[in-house]
């Protein structure tokens, strides 16, 4: 079998498997309806999955359904792994709308882990991150948005981590009435800010969320040189808005798919 005909024997055994999934036991004939493949390919498809493991023909031989196998393949993609797959395309398309460099960060233990960033698409870029750079909390804006729209409890238990690094980035962490007061303040204007960095630039931030709370952090970055806070906080905190709930409406309607 060429390569070809194996990612083409794999497309459609995808296809049985999604059409299987939308249903309570599908006959061999309904399956080629749904998926428009020949009936004789889905019978060998289906006899594939059945070996397998991911399908099963019940008790009359004449239906078949997926297996618990199935949800396997799902374990690990949480909605973290749905984000990235949604806001790659928007990302892009709110970076040539807004010029500067965007980037999505969700928390891992006591660090914001960047997971998308269109630092190679902007040509404003100055300092570039990567997928899998690992930025402090409490110094960015994706973190200071996470910290104020999670729960009180994730925030607090995250601050706890924070306070006993011994990483000068966390040190804010040890005067909780000061953090407090900039949490409040981010929750009071519904976006974080970051004002100069290390490689003077601002931020700001919004935050994305899911079913289970929020979940990651939409930002982009500036030469704070460039503008005021003021005007960049009008001109950017809409789009930067709109795209967070594009990528929440994606991910509620992947859910509901589910």
């Amino acid at each position: 079998m060429s390569s070809t005909d194996s990612v083409r024997a794999l497309t459609r055994g995808l296809e049985i498997l999604r059409a299987l999934n939308m249903g309570n036991g599908n006959s061999a004939r309904q399956l080629a309806e749904a998926t428009g493949l020949p009936r004789p390919t889905v019978y060998r498809l289906l006899g594939t999955l059945c070996e397998a493991g991911y399908t099963a023909r019940d008790a009359t031989g004449d239906l078949y359904r997926v297996t618990n196998r199935v949800r396997g393949l799902s374990d690990g993609f949480d909605d973290e792994a749905w984000i990235v797959e949604i806001a790659i395309p928007l990302m892009k398309d709110l970076c040539d709308d807004i010029v500067w460099p965007v980037s999505l960060a969700t928390l891992d233990r006591n660090a914001m882990l960047v997971r998308v960033t269109t630092d190679n698409q902007s040509p404003l870029t100055l300092t570039h991150f990567a997928a899998g750079d690992r930025l402090p909390v409490l110094g960015t804006a994706t973190g200071r948005t996470y910290l104020a729209f999670c729960s009180e409890a994730r925030c607090e238990a995250v601050l706890d981590v924070l306070a006993r690094s011994d990483d000068p980035a966390n040190e804010m962490a040890r005067d909780r009435p000061r953090v407090h007061r900039m949490l409040d303040d981010t929750r009071a204007r519904g976006f974080a800010i970051r004002e100069r960095g290390p490689f003077k630039t601002a931020s700001l931030a919004v935050p994305i969320r899911a079913a289970s709370g929020v979940v990651a952090g939409l930002s982009m970055r500036y030469l704070d040189s460039a503008m005021e806070l003021s005007e960049s906080v009008e001109r950017f905190v809409g789009p930067l808005r709109a795209a967070a709930a594009a990528i929440e409406d994606g991910l509620s309607k992947g859910a509901e798919a589910g």
